[in-house]
């Protein structure tokens, strides 16, 4: 369908062929290339849809969706049919970023237009059990989008959507119908080409009692297997605050203090390594180390402790 509109628009379309690090990788699909096409026919006017993020933060995201509005070369270029543009200028209305001096005739929202660049994506392929081989795809991230498959349009949300549910031959998820009719605000923004019969919007009953006999036939087939090792040794929370014990007792305290060394802290301890602020926020006291909390705590309990 997307071709056959850019053919009845009757205007002139050109076909970008992408740039490979060798000719044989041409054959190869756009998904090992990231959704690269290594044949891209646009024209101007043409519907387009962005296949990759560029800037989140200005609207411009995977599955952003504008019109070619101009395609442009180097000026040494001596045969555009055979080179890929330098980049074209795509009318993004929902882009959000600053505007860029564009005074092209005839473009209702100059504001809007973003130039998109060519964009080279690597692919990794193992040739034998020691080497690899790195191979790439440059083209624009674009792809025509007068129509689109249901599972392109996921998260998405539209204006106006024309749904068409004609059988394809091949039996419908049951909820790829919610997500088609759900890429709208309103119900009257919605458009839906066939009738809709009960076997798209019921669960197939005989499908789920097979799905749910394979699963059983699966869990059934699980072993629990025994332990590689003996368990671990159950740790103490070195973060669970446990009370500091002070006696009158120069041997009560030193023992007291020897477990607290170990990895405990008590609250007088966690008082003093946190640091304080005044009400202008300026610190007013520092964070004191463990040892020297100790050693206070020693001194204190030695002057305590009895003759």
């Amino acid at each position: 369908m997307n071709y056959s509109r850019l053919r009845d628009a009757n205007v002139p379309a050109l076909l970008l062929r992408a740039r490979h690090s060798h000719p044989r990788y041409a054959s190869i699909s756009s998904k090992a290339f990231n959704d690269l096409t290594a044949e891209l026919l646009l024209s101007i006017g043409a519907r387009v849809m962005l296949t990759m993020s560029i800037w989140t933060e200005a609207g411009l995201v995977n599955g952003s969706r504008g019109y070619v509005v101009d395609i442009v070369w180097h000026a040494d270029v001596t045969d555009p049919r055979t080179t890929l543009p330098a980049y074209i200028p795509i009318c993004f209305p929902k882009y959000t970023g600053p505007a860029l001096p564009y005074d092209i005739p005839g473009v209702p929202m100059p504001s809007k237009v973003v130039p998109i660049f060519p964009c080279r994506r690597y692919r990794t392929q193992n040739t034998t059990r020691t080497s690899t081989d790195n191979h790439w795809r440059e083209q624009f991230p674009l792809m025509v989008s007068y129509a689109m498959t249901i599972y392109k349009s996921q998260g998405m949300t539209l204006d106006l959507a024309i749904v068409d549910l004609k059988a394809r031959g091949t039996p419908r998820p049951l909820g790829l119908l919610y997500v088609a009719l759900s890429r709208v605000r309103r119900l009257e923004h919605l458009a839906i080409f066939a009738d809709i019969i009960l076997d798209d919007i019921r669960p197939n009953v005989t499908r789920a009692l097979e799905v749910r006999r394979l699963d059983e036939e699966n869990r059934a087939q699980q072993v629990l297997l025994p332990p590689l090792g003996p368990p671990m040794p159950r740790t103490p929370d070195l973060l669970t605050p446990r009370p500091l014990t002070f006696s009158t007792g120069a041997s009560t305290g030193r023992r007291e203090r020897e477990r607290d060394r170990e990895g405990y802290l008590g609250e007088r301890e966690r008082k003093n390594l946190l640091p304080e602020k005044g009400a202008n926020g300026v610190m007013t006291k520092k964070a004191v180390p463990f040892e020297e909390t100790l050693a206070l705590v020693e001194k204190q309990d030695s002057r305590a402790a009895p003759e």
